[in-house]
């Protein structure tokens, strides 16, 4: 294991890269094990991160000082990125220590020959910075979007297509973007204003959400399990347009209630806390993994309410014999959203995957429309903007299903917030600076028998 800050960063790019590891999963074990500075382990955190949200940029600006016919390694590109990323996005580093390191990266595992390579295309890169300029590729928007914003080229044109210049280009721009830190308050241990007050008085910048008024953005952050007030359960980290979901579903004291796809459980103990730990709520998931971060969760928040189910939610049927008052549908999906927060998702996404999550998003409805009471509520939700799995799985969903209706959400939404589809609410990653979510909510005005 590296003992420097671009050591670690080197290896959880170059994982992400060669082997498919998942950046967000990987780094903190890393992290975890390493003897690394609070203050090195963030440069560690913001060099893997940003270099893999910035690699489609980073490749465009090496490729134009690297002969196109010189075959460059895999973990030599991943070094000529990590060095080319601190050189043309951190002010803070100098480029003659960026190009040093990397110097010294590749010299570690490769002939003087590679080192001298690696030099020559970061002092280009260096020399060049001030002089880049994309405003020539606009004459192809889609790739210019693709190489501005570092997106694969279909997402780029998808975004295009289906939003509109404008649109596409804030999205872009915001999946390009630091993400922030957003937490949830568990109202059933300490009230909103309280809980801001004590991280304000711990030296905390703390910003309400525009979107949940028990949502919050906290800065500085550094370490999610050394914020005031972990361990003690009085807050978990969700994204604020995650946090939304919950309060669309309204779930009361009392009632009964079906999360499918309920792992990691941000939304499960959501609606814990809004149930005020009285009810029911049965969580599943086909992960029995997935399924013990919510039993995690659920301990640390004192949730006793919840009832972990490892199922896959096609044949729940089997398992749950009554019905419930609501349901929630958060389903698996492209997670074009989430690229923020996620930046290495959108390096191994491919178009052909939507077509399939949209079935398996309409299978999934389908499966537990039975389970809900006469007169009781469904929610799907997902984190992502694709007409496809949004409103298109909407549109299926109510033709196969007469016995639901549409429901208006707007008076669950914030009250300057208004519905802006036909079906729901699509937010988009620029809007609130959150991840990208669809939510529509379906009631149910004819009894159907379960199936057996």
């Amino acid at each position: 294991m590296s003992s420097t800050a671009r050591g670690v960063a080197l290896e959880i790019i170059n994982k992400a890269n060669s082997k498919g590891s998942y950046a967000n999963l990987l780094l903190p074990k890393v992290l975890e094990k390493s003897r690394l500075s609070p203050r090195d382990k963030a440069l560690a955190t913001q060099l893997a991160y940003g270099t893999l949200r910035s690699q489609g940029t980073l490749d465009w600006l090496i490729m134009r000082y690297a002969k196109k016919d010189n075959k460059i390694k895999p973990k030599v590109m991943d070094i000529l990125r990590l060095g080319a990323y601190q050189v043309y996005y951190l002010d803070r580093v100098p480029d003659s220590a960026a190009v040093n390191n990397a110097v010294e990266l590749s010299k570690a595992h490769y002939p003087k020959r590679v080192s001298d390579f690696v030099n020559a295309v970061l002092r280009k890169v260096s020399r060049n910075k001030n002089k880049v300029s994309f405003n020539s590729l606009k004459k192809d928007f889609a790739q210019y979007l693709s190489i501005k914003y570092s997106h694969p080229l279909w997402i780029a044109k998808l975004f295009l297509e289906t939003y509109g210049k404008r649109k596409a280009e804030a999205m872009c721009k915001a999946n390009s973007e630091v993400p922030d830190i957003n937490i949830r308050v568990n109202t059933m241990r300490i009230s909103v204003d309280a809980y801001e007050k004590l991280l304000i008085k711990k030296g905390y910048k703390v910003k309400r959400s525009k979107l949940c008024k028990d949502s919050m953005i906290i800065k500085p952050c550094g370490s999610i399990t050394g914020i005031f007030g972990y361990a003690e359960g009085l807050f978990t980290v969700q994204d604020q347009s995650s946090t939304l979901v919950g309060h669309v579903l309204n779930p009361k004291p009392g009632e009964s209630i079906i999360d499918v796809a309920a792992a990691p459980g941000g939304k499960t103990a959501h609606m814990a806390s809004l149930m005020k730990n009285k009810g029911t709520i049965i969580a599943t998931d086909v992960s029995s993994a997935r399924l013990s971060l919510l039993d995690s969760l659920r301990d640390r928040m004192k949730l006793k309410i919840i009832i972990p189910l490892a199922v896959d939610t096609r044949r729940l049927n089997l398992y749950v014999k009554r019905t419930v008052n609501k349901v929630l549908v958060d389903a698996p999906c492209s997670g074009l959203g989430t690229l923020a927060r996620r930046p290495d998702e959108r390096w191994r996404k491919t178009e052909k995957t939507i077509h399939v999550l949209s079935q398996l998003q309409l299978e999934m409805l389908d499966s537990v429309a039975d389970l809900v009471k006469k007169g009781g509520d469904l929610v799907y939700s997902v984190c992502t903007v694709t007409k496809e799995e949004t409103e298109g799985v909407v549109e299926d969903f109510l033709a196969y299903h007469p016995e639901f209706k549409l429901v208006d959400i707007k008076n669950e939404l914030p009250a300057k917030m208004r519905t802006n589809s036909k079906y729901g609410i699509q937010i988009l990653p620029h809007q609130f600076h959150s991840d990208g979510m669809f939510i529509a909510k379906f009631n149910k005005i004819k009894r159907t028998k379960l199936k057996k």
